[in-house]
């Protein structure tokens, strides 16, 4: 009954059926049928129909200002079980930049989540650039609980947070099946030199920053090409290329049409999450459980 409500403050609001469509993303048939039907329950018309559109009858202009207050006590009421559940249950607001988002390598590292741990969330992503992650970072201990992402522990000084090392998640290659490395069990930085490489930004992290100067140093006929984050449609735009990505290992389930080749060096990016340094028992104790999960994942 609520969402026939609502479509009729919309309908009142725009004058219209076609553009409270427009507004609901339906069809002007299917706004039509809930105003129907809240007439069928009151009993009288709500609406005047015109050519031009509709105006509320006297009836209708009684019904609005009521259907205002129901739809403001329902938020209200709802606002307050969401409360009441993150009071009472294991639940976590966790703040992940949007390369992150891609569904596959979230189910990868956090599905055991609640058949385990019984920790359920709900996550707020942000854009993958320098500002993203300072308004992530910012609101530890205000709009979120935890964050995961690199881990970085000047980041967690900078920004007055705690964070806690996940994994260490070693760096690798990927090529297509036909590139000339792909027949190689492993592949040296000097197998790099002269190749087109895409590699994320190195101000993502040290450990980033460290390969940059590492291929900068033996591979000075390489091709650089640095990315903010890898994403499917990144992948897609680069298969023709014939270049060599460098990212870390836990993508290689993800992406099965790639041959991922360990890389020598050592190379390897921290994985952490952060909470804050006045956060309660109760979220330190879920950060804990996150934390054990996204261990299990990665290994």
């Amino acid at each position: 009954m609520i969402t026939n409500i609502r479509t009729f403050i919309c309908v009142a609001d725009d004058g219209s059926f076609s553009k409270a469509a427009d507004h609901l993303f339906l069809s002007p048939n299917a706004v039509k049928k809930r105003i129907d039907y809240i007439e069928d329950q009151v009993g009288c018309a709500l609406f005047q129909r015109t050519t031009k559109g509709v105006r509320m009858t006297r009836a209708g202009v009684s019904f609005y200002k009521d259907a205002c207050r129901i739809v403001q006590e329902y938020e209200a009421a709802l606002a307050r079980i969401e409360q009441i559940r993150y009071d009472d249950s294991e639940f976590m607001r966790i703040g992940m930049m949007e390369h992150y988002a891609d569904e596959f390598l979230l189910a990868r590292k956090f599905d055991a989540r609640e058949q385990f741990f019984g920790i359920s969330y709900s996550s707020l992503f942000y854009p993958t650039r320098a500002d993203g992650l300072h308004n992530m970072l910012s609101a530890i201990g205000t709009d979120l609980d935890v964050a995961v992402d690199i881990y970085d522990s000047a980041m967690a000084e900078k920004y007055n947070i705690c964070c806690e090392l996940i994994d260490d998640l070693p760096i690798c290659c990927a090529v297509q099946n036909q590139h000339p490395l792909a027949e190689k069990e492993r592949v040296s930085m000097k197998d790099l030199n002269g190749r087109a490489l895409v590699i994320p930004n190195r101000s993502l992290s040290g450990a980033w920053q460290e390969l940059h100067q590492r291929i900068a140093e033996i591979c000075p006929d390489s091709e650089v090409l640095e990315i903010d984050s890898y994403t499917p449609r990144l992948f897609c735009n680069y298969l023709d290329k014939n270049v060599v990505f460098l990212l870390t290992e836990d993508w290689k389930d993800i992406y099965p049409f790639l041959t991922f080749l360990p890389l020598d060096g050592g190379f390897h990016v921290p994985f952490g999450i952060y909470f804050s340094q006045k956060a309660t028992e109760k979220i330190i104790t879920r950060a804990n459980k996150l934390s054990m999960i996204a261990q299990a994942a990665c290994q």
